[in-house]
Parts: C-alpha cells; structure tokens; sequence
C-alpha cells in the first residue's frame, strides 16, 4: 500500500500550505483508501437539470455529459420540453377555439402560449399531459437506463408541470393528484438540479421569451414546487464555472468529494511545476 506522500509527492514540498495538510488529516481521519475509492455513479441513473428559460440548463447539461464521458461512464444526452403525442388533436382543438396565443419571436421562432382556465379544458389538459409524460419517459427514459445508461435529462417532469401549472393557472396542481402522478414518474434516486435566477437576468439571456412575465409567474412555480419536495435551488446567476461545480456537488458521495478535490489539487500543481 503506497503512503499518503507517495501519493501525493507535492504535499513534501516546502510549498505543501495549511490547506493540504488540513485535507491530509480529513483523509486520515477517514480513513479513505486512496487505491480503491472511485467516483461512485453506479447508483445514479438520471440526473435532471430543471428550472425556467434562460438558466443555463442545456449549456450545464452538456458540459455535463462531456464531463462524465470522460470518467468513462456510459452516459446519454435527452432533451424534454412539452412532449406532443396525444396533446396534439387536443390542441389543435384549442387553438381553433381560441385559447393558444402564437407570437413570432424576431429570430422566427414561433411561441404559443395557452390559456385553458376555463373547466372542462383546466381539468382535461393535466391528464393529458400526463398520458404523454408516460410514453415519452418510458422511451426516451428508461430504455437507456435499462441498457445501463446514466441519462442527464435536459428539462424533465418538473417543467412539464410547471408549464400545466401556467396555462390552467392553478399553482397548486403540483399537490393534486394529476401533479402527484406526474411527479411519481420521476425515478427514484434521480438527482433534480433546479437552477434559478433573477427573471430579469433570464430574460436578458434569451432573446425568444415573450414577455417577463412569462417568467415571473413560472419562476414562482418552480420555487414552489422545489420548496414542497425539499429541493434546495442552484443559484445560476453565479460564473458558469462555479454553477456547474454545485450540479457536481449534488451527484457525488462526501468521499468522492474528498477524492474529487485531491485529484483537482495534485493536478493542479503537476501542471504548475
């Protein structure tokens, strides 16, 4: 078995500083064997990066996926935003009706938003949407963790409802039975990384978003429904650097923390000599 300094030769630099010698003794009260610790993923199946338009969800996600390739883990890039299978006929419905505003954004996009308060529409829309939740999970889901993929899922089942939650104007649908169900698609041990901002840093970000109160109103959806599930939020107006170091935080074990940091120390100071 190799020694801590053999280890790590910097730490008998004269440069080694209090830092070093601090993480030495966390390792040795550990009792953390070097030569057999790994970056334990294996019990990780799905990691999803939620929260409104404009919080760098899809950048993180994929710097993700790069990240873990690089460990060698076998990983899969998904991407949700409002899956359309059985929505569409109902939609369409809508529109002719009335209740779906379509607004062209200056790059040509085209936005719709929807306005089904009125009941029977308010009280359909939710279970519909969860009839699409099913298949598109069930796919795009848990197939690839079948085959042993971790997935890093690029908005999930929290942005559905939460755009549910807007377009029928309940807040609380998250506690209803339709919201519980869609919630309960949700794999178990999945790590749910809700990235928030201020809405006007958001709305400075994306030039497609209708209006700020697009994001007000889903913002405070949200933080509502991170808030009843005990979800702590990542506050993504920080540098991307240090954002994507707390999505890292929330999939890694305290000694694959301990771990992850001295790999980052002695390569830091390997490419600094």
């Amino acid at each position: 078995m190799m020694s801590f300094v053999e280890h790590f030769p910097y730490l008998n630099s004269v440069s080694a500083q209090r830092n070093d010698i601090a993480l030495l003794i966390v390792i040795h009260i550990c009792a953390v064997d070097l030569e057999l610790i790994e970056i334990n993923l294996n019990k990780k199946k799905l990691v999803c990066l939620v929260g409104m338009d404009g919080t760098g969800k899809t950048s993180h996600a994929i710097k993700l996926v790069s990240d873990l390739k690089s460990t060698g883990t076998k990983c899969k890039y998904v991407w949700l935003r409002l899956p359309y299978f059985v929505s569409l006929p109902f939609m369409a419905s809508c529109r002719i009706i009335g209740f779906t505003d379509r607004h062209v954004s200056p790059q040509g996009k085209t936005i719709s938003e929807h306005h089904y308060y009125r009941k029977p529409i308010s009280l359909l829309w939710p279970w519909i949407q969860l009839v699409d939740l099913v298949f598109f999970i069930l796919a795009r889901i848990y197939i690839p963790i079948r085959f042993g993929y971790l997935v890093v899922c690029d908005r999930f089942v929290h942005d559905v409802l939460v755009d549910v939650m807007v377009d029928i104007a309940d807040k609380n649908l998250h506690r209803k039975k339709s919201g519980r169900l869609m919630l309960s698609l949700v794999p178990q041990d999945t790590v749910v990384c809700v990235l928030d901002t201020n809405e006007r840093i958001a709305f400075g970000k994306k030039s497609d978003i209708p209006s700020l109160s697009y994001l007000i109103i889903r913002r405070e959806c949200y933080r509502l429904i991170a808030a009843d599930l005990e979800i702590p939020l990542i506050e993504a107006s920080e540098s991307f650097d240090l954002v994507h170091r707390r999505i890292l935080d929330r999939l890694l074990s305290p000694d694959d923390k301990i771990a992850f940091r001295i790999i980052k120390v002695t390569h830091a100071d390997n490419t600094s000599t």
